[in-house]
């Protein structure tokens, strides 16, 4: 079934940059415990969900669009064939928005919105995933990620993370409460401590856990499909126009996942043409995002980076490369030494630091050390108590 299901991966698609797979054989010298002798071997892209959602925003606002973040939605209505939005500033001020149309992309909240506009009603049901990931120091010295098959028909990654670690994840558990404030619990640590230790020859436990994450997936839940466990619900998104006559049109998205989320995107663009002016032909298939102009790849463009910049050592020069890309070059400008970037907060710049908040809307300490970057990892209580000081001050000058 694997060889099938990676000779359609190979197939389906066209293979410009990565190589197709193949069946392996593990040497005397593997990684793994002596008893796996065969795998198989593909190539795939990864990315940093946080970076790729800022610099979204990023690229939106260079094509003109205005990003409010933190703005929650406190209700919306229709008035003479347009769209009439109320939104709530982090300080509490409300303002009111007029559009030609809506969409509703809030993920796990898609149906929380919808509960705000009275005269909207839905019939898709969302089914809420946690899925929570561990970091410990690096188990394998092996460059490439491994996918683990558990004995539960889940699968678990094992992928080299900030040179010096190891992400393993994710789970698969239905939950309840509130997205903001998922978090992994006992059963999902020891999971995957599980997992990892019947594949790899190593005695991991709860306390070399450096760092643990948890988010939740919105999964579309068919009408029968209730009783199905969690990893058996399609990862598929399904769009929802509501139309009324003469009225503006609300669209909302129920699903979804990262790896399609152009391809959503320019439908939801394509259902809602016939309700705006003339468009322009989609684009966003060839769209490079913001500090991936001319970068071939991270690991060239830090070996570029210290040619212009000899005062970056090679791990700060890594860091920036695969963080920013070429976004960094803005806050490195005119610097001719380390002492050019202001203070120091662990690995973090004082210009950096200005940037991301000036450019990248960043509101906190939280926001800088574990959103934008990863820094958080291995940031000292004290490193990290001078940048709170340091944010609050300057948001405040």
């Amino acid at each position: 079934m694997i060889s099938i299901g990676l000779f359609l991966y190979d197939h389906l698609s066209k293979r410009v940059s990565l190589p197709g797979s193949k069946r392996i054989r593990f040497a005397a010298d593997s990684h793994l415990q002596a008893k796996f002798k065969h795998g198989f071997e593909y190539s795939d892209c990864r990315v940093d969900d946080a970076r790729l959602v800022v610099m979204n925003a990023k690229l939106a606002e260079q094509k003109g669009a205005a990003i409010l973040t933190r703005c929650q939605v406190t209700g919306a209505k229709r008035h003479k064939g347009i769209w009439l939005i109320s939104a709530k500033t982090p300080e509490g001020d409300v303002s009111t928005f007029k559009a030609k149309t809506l969409v509703n992309a809030a993920g796990p909240w898609v149906s929380q919105v919808i509960a705000q506009i009275p005269e909207v009603s839905h019939k898709h049901r969302l089914r809420l995933v946690k899925g929570s990931h561990l970091l410990v120091p690096r188990i394998h010295d092996d460059p490439a990620a491994y996918i683990l098959q558990n004995d539960d028909g889940r699968v678990v990654f094992i992928i080299p993370y900030l040179d010096d670690y190891s992400l393993i994840g994710t789970t698969d558990v239905d939950y309840a409460g509130d997205p903001r404030t998922a978090e992994i619990d006992d059963a999902e640590i020891d999971y995957l401590i599980k997992v990892t230790t019947d594949y790899f020859p190593c005695s991991l436990t709860r306390e070399a856990i450096v760092w643990t994450f948890s988010g939740v997936r919105p999964l579309m839940q068919g009408e029968h499909e209730a009783s199905k466990s969690a990893t058996k619900i399609t990862r598929d998104y399904q769009l929802e126009l509501d139309l009324q006559a003469n009225q503006a049109p609300l669209l909302s998205v129920f699903g979804g996942k990262l790896t399609t989320y152009r391809k959503l995107a320019e439908t939801v663009i394509n259902k809602l043409q016939p309700y705006l002016p003339p468009m322009a032909e989609a684009w966003t298939a060839s769209a490079i995002l913001p500090g991936g102009e001319g970068v071939s790849s991270p690991h060239a463009y830090a070996q570029e980076l210290t040619k212009h910049y000899p005062f970056l050592d090679q791990q700060q020069a890594r860091r920036l490369a695969f963080t920013y890309g070429r976004q960094c070059e803005i806050w490195l400008a005119g610097a001719a030494s380390l002492t050019d970037l202001g203070l120091r907060y662990g690995d973090l710049f004082e210009r950096e630091v200005k940037y991301l908040i000036d450019e990248e809307w960043a509101q906190s300490c939280e926001d800088i050390i574990w959103r934008r970057t990863k820094v958080g990892i291995s940031l000292s209580e004290t490193d990290t108590q001078s940048l709170e000081r340091f944010v609050k001050t300057y948001r405040k000058g």
